[in-house]
């Protein structure tokens, strides 16, 4: 794990010491008690980690002088959490693939302004290059969106064993003769006061309905209602083999209805980028580096999501003949309400079409 490079070197070379923390999984509550006990003064936690923490109790962290978090994209309402809770905290966003060794860029964060979308990269550390390219790995204006390449110091040698992916990551610097470039899959833009902005994964991004979607995006509009503490979006097969967006979230508070959470998100995006489901869980689930296992989160079931309008099942045989045709393999609920739109959560006619009645259904003449 390249953090570790981090986490031991820098305070053993410069006169400080290195405390090993004793949960296999670091919890909110073991944190705070390390940090205490043997007065630690900085610290790295990846932002899944990072977010758990603040769920629980930002406070938790007040004991640190200096807070790097990063990994993944970071959560604005996590930190604009963090630095309402504990505003003496220096707190840094930390970003690097591990291929360029812990850190490539980093911002301090001090202020969470209002209308922020998301926290930056910030600016390359000593001894790094960076640039944000085209797919012909020409330089792009400020403000436009490309791929982030990354040399320096820091660089990789390769993927051991692994020459082919070595030669599709790693590729020529077409500025600097002789050296090479790592191509990170981020897509970012430059501001104009020369900070770099996280845009979202290029291998992140989901096609559905036709549509190229950021999960990340719907996030962190999700994130933005009280009543959510942390989420995750992600898109999942469904029986049709087509894919929807799923959204899982853990309530703050007295809770939140799921109708609620859509309207919610409905208000900022457009339909295609609203999720069909909505499942509460406990918390979100970290993997043993501390970042977001997805593989863990439970598959939606097939039961009838939360609409707006409550289910009123068909009152005779031609409306019970028309629900099941709608509770085919193009519904994910087995039950099909009277009342539901064609896009509401649950359908598929979006992406899938019958271009006849199924037998059971007789086609009127008009």
């Amino acid at each position: 794990f390249d953090a570790s490079t981090l986490e031991l070197w820098a305070p053993l070379l410069t006169g400080g010491a290195v405390v090993v923390h004793d949960e296999a999984t670091p919890s909110a509550e073991g944190l705070a008690a390390t940090i205490g006990r043997h007065g630690v003064t900085t610290a790295w936690l990846t932002a899944a980690l990072f977010n758990t923490i603040v769920d629980a109790d930002p406070r938790h962290l007040a004991g640190l002088h200096e807070l790097f978090t990063g990994g993944e994209a970071l959560s604005v309402e996590h930190v604009r959490r963090l630095r309402r809770a504990v505003p003496g905290l220096r707190l840094r966003n930390g970003y690097g693939p591990t291929e360029c060794t812990t850190f490539t860029c980093t911002h301090p964060i001090d202020v969470v302004e209002d209308d922020c979308g998301a926290i930056p990269l910030g600016r390359p550390i000593a001894d790094t290059r960076v640039y944000v390219l085209n797919a012909r790995c020409q330089p792009i204006p400020v403000g436009m969106v490309g791929e982030l390449y990354v040399g320096g110091a820091g660089l990789a040698r390769g993927y051991l064993q692994r020459p082919e992916l070595t030669h599709e990551r790693f590729v020529p610097d077409p500025f600097v003769s002789g050296e090479r470039l790592y191509r990170t899959g981020d897509l970012v833009r430059y501001r104009a006061d020369g900070v770099i902005e996280f845009i979202g994964r290029a291998d992140a991004q989901v096609k559905i309905r036709g549509f190229r979607i950021e999960p990340g995006e719907i996030e962190a509009v999700l994130a933005r209602h009280p009543g959510v503490l942390s989420c995750a979006v992600v898109a999942v097969a469904d029986r049709s083999g087509g894919k929807r967006l799923v959204a899982y979230f853990v309530e703050a508070g007295d809770g939140v209805a799921t109708p609620v959470l859509r309207a919610h998100v409905a208000a900022s995006l457009p339909e295609f980028m609203v999720p069909a489901r909505y499942i509460r869980i406990d918390a979100i689930p970290l993997t043993a580096n501390g970042k977001l296992d997805r593989a863990a989160l439970p598959l939606p079931d097939r039961s009838r999501p939360e609409l707006a309008n409550g289910y009123e099942a068909a009152s005779g045989d031609d409306e019970a003949r028309i629900c099941a045709v709608f509770a085919d393999s193009r519904i994910t609920s087995p039950s099909c309400p009277v009342k539901r739109r064609p896009f509401d959560p649950g359908s598929k006619l979006a992406s899938t079409y019958s271009t006849s009645p199924p037998p059971s259904v007789h086609a009127s003449p008009v």
